[in-house]
Formats: structure tokens, sequence, C-alpha cells
């Protein structure tokens, strides 16, 4: 096993690099992940677990965003919760289009805390792959992913 050390925002990349992109919303793919790639099934294997591991932690990050949201932001009346970035909207009566606003206070406060956060290096442990196991060809750019990888 081998342990690397990432920031959160760099979990959150080699996630995107390794299971790819999804909207939440309507299910489509956005981006192909590596694990969508025709692989040897012991890479397959140990790049799954990496992912495991990674969403574990992801997951923890949105427990915090969401409690994040919850304090900072406003409750309608059916119990959503918002956290606008533009407050003060002045809106042309003629046209209907915003011509300006300001950002809201609590979302740069929201934004710091986040970014904060995402700069926390976590330690990650997971079995190596190396360069030559990866002998695909793939339009996803691993950037992360190579460098926690065996090079050799």
């Amino acid at each position: 096993m081998k342990k690397v050390k990432l920031t959160l925002f760099e979990v959150h990349e080699l996630s995107a690099e390794l299971s790819g992109i999804v909207n939440q919303t309507t299910g489509e793919r956005l981006q192909k992940g590596l694990l969508n790639e025709k692989l040897k099934i012991s890479v397959k294997y140990n790049l799954t677990t990496l992912a495991d591991a990674l969403i574990s932690e992801l997951e923890k990050v949105n427990k915090f965003k969401e409690e994040l949201i919850k304090s900072l932001g406003d409750t309608d009346d059916n119990g959503a919760v918002t956290l606008p970035i533009r407050i003060n909207e002045k809106v042309n009566t003629d046209t209907n289009e915003v011509e300006s606003w300001d950002i809201s206070p609590k979302y740069l406060e929201y934004s710091a805390e986040l970014n904060e956060l995402l700069s926390q290096e976590i330690e990650i442990e997971f079995n190596e792959v190396a360069i030559d196991d990866l002998n695909i060809e793939t339009e996803v750019n691993p950037r992360i992913l190579f460098k926690i990888i065996n090079q050799k």
C-alpha cells in the first residue's frame, strides 16, 4: 500500500478523473472517467478501491457544505434553504434584464470557508498502479493520478 497526501480539492479532481462527472440533476454523463476505459482487471480493482476512498472523503465535504449553507442561507416558506450569490439586483423594467447587483457577503463567507476546507491535506492509502498498466488511449487527462502513480 502506498500513502499520499492530497488536498481535498485534489481529491475532488482525482475522483472526477477516475469516475467521470455526471450531472446530478439530469444523470447525463458530462465527462468519462478512467474507470470507464478498458483496463486490466487488477488495475480496475485498484483504481476502484481508490475511487471509493475518495468518494468517502467527498461525502464528508458535502455534509460540511450542506451545514454551512444551512447556517448562512435563508429558509423559505417551504423549508428550502438558499444561499444567493447576488443580492440587491436592479432590474431594467423595460427589458427585464438585471443591470446591476452586489455579491452577497454571506456567499463570500461560504466561499472563503469552503476554499479553506478544500485546501486542507488528507492522507489517502491505496494499492499502487504503474504507468505501464495504463497503456490505453483516453480523452481523460489524469493530472492528479499522474502525480501519485508509479512512473517506472
